[in-house]
């Protein structure tokens, strides 16, 4: 009996451990301001949860892949729709941060921007990847994708598109490191979109423990507090890279 006993100790500890590994590898695009805030988030969670991770940079579209393909173990943040087309990835319910689409133009073009309609006729420019910003421009027809925020501002201001659309967070660091932002006027807010943390199918066991810990911190008003202090700290920085709020997968 006390050899069955310590065989079925070692199996269930074996498999604790293959739902809780020391670090799960979770993929970020540091070049996005709002990417390394919600990751600034996400560590409390995972923290709170007794859970880790370390982060992966990867671009927008690679990090699908890969995730899907369970090559990493989940994605920092994407928007509500996204598990409808990905059933590979479970979705932490609920959010744990909103994301605000705008548009922004140069001030010297005087476009008149009131609504998503007045874009039609204009060239517009989003990030490549980012879902938030693909949705605020669904339907229009004149899109130029870029690779980075910095990137979009750029060709903004080059007059390779009239609006650049981007989150507000990603925006604002954008134009602070490129240093338009006395040019740069912010016309509309298109999309406002909560966003969730998504990990492989594989961690589905892992789901309701990190979905009790954002559930909490949103009822004590912490959410809000660690992401106030996250965007803060964020911004202080014009590199993103040199102020990883995670540790680097090694």
């Amino acid at each position: 009996m006390n050899l069955l006993m310590q065989i079925m100790t070692a199996l269930i500890s074996t498999s604790v451990a293959a739902e809780t590994p020391g670090n799960l590898h979770i993929s970020v695009n540091v070049d996005s301001a709002t990417g390394m805030i919600a990751a600034s988030i996400l560590r409390e969670v995972y923290k709170q949860t007794k859970l880790e991770f370390c982060i992966i940079n990867l671009p927008p579209l690679r990090a699908t892949k890969e995730a899907k393909a369970g090559n990493i173990d989940g994605e920092v943040l994407r928007p509500p729709n996204y598990a409808a087309s990905h059933p590979e990835l479970i979705r932490i319910d609920p959010p744990y941060i909103v994301v605000e689409t705008l548009a922004y133009t140069l001030k010297t073009r005087n476009l008149t921007i009131q609504k998503k309609s007045d874009l039609k006729p204009l060239r517009v420019g989003v990030v490549r990847g980012i879902i938030n910003a693909q949705n605020a421009t669904e339907g229009l027809n004149d899109i130029t994708f870029a690779d980075t925020s910095e990137s979009l501002f750029k060709m903004l201001t080059a007059g390779r598109i009239d609006v650049a659309v981007d989150s507000r967070y990603s925006a604002d660091r954008a134009m602070k490191k490129t240093m338009i932002n006395d040019i740069v006027s912010e016309k509309i807010v298109l999309l406002v979109q909560p966003a969730h943390h998504y990990l492989n199918i594989k961690h589905k066991a892992l789901a309701a423990s990190l979905a009790t810990t954002i559930s909490q911190l949103a009822a004590t008003g912490e959410l809000q507090r660690l992401a106030t202090t996250a965007e803060s700290e964020q911004m202080k920085n014009d590199n993103a890279t040199a102020t990883l709020p995670v540790k680097n997968c090694s």
